[in-house]
């Protein structure tokens, strides 16, 4: 027997309760199980679109709201932003830390750019840049003004294996917008400075380079210590 029209009008205008806001979702279920937040998040309409697709929206908004060890589980074994998605449920969970280390290639940058810039005590932050584009990460650090404490380390360093072609990076041009930075650290890059630019820092205090190649030394005058090991040397011909 065929429906009315205005029973099929009625169908096609209800609403459930994927309609309501992930918050409201959230306070609704926030004292829900780990088991029964994974079986709500199956059937999400979000979570359905996040594990083909792997798009950096859907799980952004889900996993502050249904991020569970067990509902991690399909994401980690088939998503690129593996690494994104532990940091995005890090912040929710312990969003007073002040240190995290982060392992980030380009397909994670946009996600770990956006949780570090919402981690308000963030003080230190040691960085493994598994990706190519070395002024992207630049400009995301840029958006971290408050960090007292930065370390970068290039790929392969994870491994203790310096790496045969080194990234260029510009110390005067990442620390300088970073006013109260007090410590720097660079693993495994080509330090290329300006000649005869003075790096005006003030808090500035620590500078480590390991395993770099070093064109010239940069001019750091507030800098009282220096941790300078298994560098090469290697100054511009002119």
């Amino acid at each position: 027997m065929e429906a009315s029209p205005s029973k099929k009008m009625k169908m096609d205008n209800s609403t459930n309760i994927f309609d309501l806001p992930l918050n409201i979702v959230n306070m609704i279920f926030k004292k829900l199980s780990d088991k029964d937040k994974q079986q709500f998040a199956k059937v999400h309409p979000l979570y359905k679109t996040a594990l083909p697709d792997q798009s950096v929206k859907p799980l952004t908004d889900i996993f502050p709201y249904f991020g569970t060890p067990s509902v991690l589980c399909p994401f980690l074994k088939y998503s690129k932003h593996c690494a994104t998605i532990v940091l995005s449920l890090v912040q929710h969970r312990s969003p007073h830390l002040t240190s995290i280390v982060v392992h980030a290639d380009d397909s994670d940058l946009e996600v770990v750019e956006w949780v570090l810039v919402r981690m308000k005590y963030l003080e230190t932050l040691e960085l493994h840049i598994l990706g190519d584009d070395i002024e992207k990460y630049t400009q995301m650090l840029h958006k971290l003004p408050n960090l007292y404490g930065l370390k970068l380390h290039a790929k392969g360093m994870a491994k203790g294996v310096f790496p045969k072609m080194k990234k260029e990076i510009d110390i005067y041009k990442i620390c300088l917008p970073m006013k109260k930075l007090r410590t720097f650290g660079a693993y495994g890059f080509c330090i290329n400075c300006t000649q005869g630019v003075t790096l005006h820092s003030p808090e500035l205090k620590t500078l480590i380079m390991n395993g770099c190649d070093i064109s010239d030394m940069p001019i750091l005058p507030s800098v009282k210590e220096m941790i300078s090991s298994f560098n090469t040397f290697l100054p511009n011909e002119e």
